[in-house]
């Protein structure tokens, strides 16, 4: 599966007769594609300021504490029309997604082969989900059981906004295990 990430996220699918085709799996692509480039944008941490520069202001801050208080808000308001599913562990990558855990809740797990069409939420205060037509495959022994899906109809600007979703969070994972001590450094 390449870089990957772990997460516990809303995700559910739905089973379709056939795999889609051109012009529907470009639609899906170019829906991925904007909502993931405005994840992104929104998802992004400032990095330390630059030297000699006046760092942020308190200004911006309540500023920016007072938006993300509003997206908060709005994205409950929508979570509650469009029917947030739970969140189940998942491993994301930039052209598989596997669902630890598919048959604890939610629709029956398809078998390998069928087409999907899988909706995954980034984000409780961004309630608009990825939709990935996407075919079940086998599991790889070493990962263990699952639901595995091999995501379809993946253009370039979707494939690269995927990879940096998939990037950032991994590099916050490893971060985050650095400081707490559970994972050496490199040598």
């Amino acid at each position: 599966m390449g870089v990957t990430f772990q997460d516990r996220l809303p995700v559910d699918w739905q089973v379709l007769p056939s795999v889609p085709g051109d012009p529907e799996l470009r639609n899906f692509s170019d829906s991925n594609t904007r909502l993931l480039q405005a994840f992104n944008l929104l998802d992004e941490q400032p990095g330390e300021p630059e030297e000699g520069v006046d760092g942020e202001s308190p200004e911006n801050r309540r500023l920016e504490a007072k938006l993300d208080f509003l997206m908060a808000m709005l994205g409950e308001l929508l979570a509650a029309q469009v029917g947030v599913p739970a969140p189940r562990p998942v491993v994301v990558g930039a052209t598989h997604l596997r669902i630890v855990d598919p048959g604890r809740s939610g629709p029956p797990v398809p078998s390998v082969g069928e087409c999907l069409v899988l909706r995954l939420f980034l984000d409780a205060r961004f309630p608009k989900p990825l939709q990935f037509p996407c075919v079940v495959c086998e599991p790889e022994p070493s990962t263990g059981d699952g639901l595995v899906v091999r995501l379809l109809g993946v253009s370039e600007p979707l494939q690269a906004e995927l990879e940096k979703l998939v990037f950032r969070h991994h590099r916050r994972a490893v971060a985050s295990t650095r400081r707490h001590g559970k994972l050496p450094e490199p040598r």
